[in-house]
């Protein structure tokens, strides 16, 4: 697996907390409903997902594809990926000496790319039934998506991959005192 399947594996075990924000009926209204998000790189694939009254799963062989979403795979990392650089990252961590401080700040920068932008400038294609409805529910869906499980996964890899790099002490804000 590549890092576009981690991506979506880790989505399916945080999605509670952002399914929570959905009203019931929202929620009801795509019980049961699959689409296929392909991305297209090395590291992409097409993967079918279906939404379940527990939330995002695989799709199983009987479901049909009612909607299909294609992105690059440079595309869906700027989707993730804070608008913050590398060398700003060893900044915040000298400067701030605490883990969950860094990933907070670094956290609150916007990201490279918004999910607005890229449907608008044809970055992601949405295809299937209702295309145009689709795209609309996508954005909205993609945006909690990404701010609440995808982004702060990325947010953590990268800060904690750089603090390897750096070797840089900083505390994780388990320890007492």
């Amino acid at each position: 697996m590549g890092w576009v399947a981690d991506l979506l594996e880790g989505a399916m075990k945080y999605q509670r907390e952002v399914l929570g924000e959905f009203a019931e009926e929202k929620k009801a209204q795509g019980y049961g409903r699959a689409g296929e998000v392909i991305v297209d790189g090395p590291e992409g694939g097409v993967f079918q997902l279906w939404f379940t009254s527990e939330g995002l799963d695989w799709k199983p062989p009987d479901v049909p594809v009612r909607t299909r979403i294609y992105m690059k795979e440079g595309t869906l990392l700027r989707l993730i990926t804070p608008r913050i650089s590398l060398p700003e990252i060893v900044k915040l961590l000298t400067k701030m000496r605490h883990l969950e401080q860094v990933i907070a700040t670094v956290m609150s920068y916007p990201p490279e790319l918004d999910v607005r932008i890229a449907l608008a400038n044809k970055l992601i294609l949405v295809g299937g039934e209702k295309p145009l409805y689709d795209a609309a529910e996508i954005r909205d869906i993609w945006t909690r998506v990404v701010h609440r499980v995808f982004y702060p996964m990325t947010v953590k890899a990268m800060v904690k991959q750089v603090l390897a790099q750096s070797g840089k002490e900083v505390h994780d804000g388990n320890e007492k005192g």
